[in-house]
């Protein structure tokens, strides 16, 4: 048996940004899923001969704790966030039927805290995402927070070459020597 590498176990929170902006603090866990289905192609002579990849469905799943108006404008991209005159605001939010979540997609990145600002080593970069508000039920009550759980959900990014297209675990800024 190899030795025991500790720097290989990763563990604790993470910094997450979205477009480019910071999405705030979170509480429970933020979830990475990926995960392929697929397709077993058999014959009643051989059995399975071959298995094809039909989906490879990519979610990630953030608790947000910070529910006020401009990180929930930030998750709900077709609300408005509205300023006053004094400073106030107020997010409107309208009936989304028919809306392409495709046309609020970004880059999502999940930086370990752990690693420092600089260092992108461990960090999951989902090229192009959307974010999937919900369910936003929020508790008002002397025991309770209000946790807005947001699911973004990973697409290709046709801007990038075939094979690099969907997400990346450490700085994507590398390149093959």
């Amino acid at each position: 048996m190899d030795p025991l590498v500790v720097d290989n176990i990763d563990f604790g929170p993470s910094v997450l940004t979205f477009a480019a902006s910071e999405l705030g603090r979170t509480k429970g866990e933020t979830q990475f899923n990926y995960g392929v289905e697929t397709y077993k192609i058999e014959t009643e002579e051989d059995g399975v001969v071959d298995e094809v990849i039909i989906d490879d469905a990519l979610t990630v799943t953030i608790p947000l704790v910070y529910t006020d108006k401009a990180t929930l404008g930030a998750v709900i991209p077709w609300a408005n966030l509205v300023t006053g005159a004094g400073g106030e605001t107020k997010l409107e939010i309208g009936k989304a039927i028919g809306k392409r979540l495709t046309n609020y997609a970004d880059e999502l990145i999940i930086h370990p805290i752990a690693q420092g600002d600089a260092d992108k080593s461990k960090d999951i970069t989902v090229f192009k995402c959307y974010p999937k508000p919900g369910p936003l039920n929020f508790t008002y009550a002397r025991s309770g927070e209000r946790i807005a759980n947001i699911q973004f959900i990973a697409i290709r990014d046709a801007t990038k070459p075939e094979g690099s297209d969907y997400f990346c675990i450490g700085d994507p800024a590398i390149v093959a020597v």
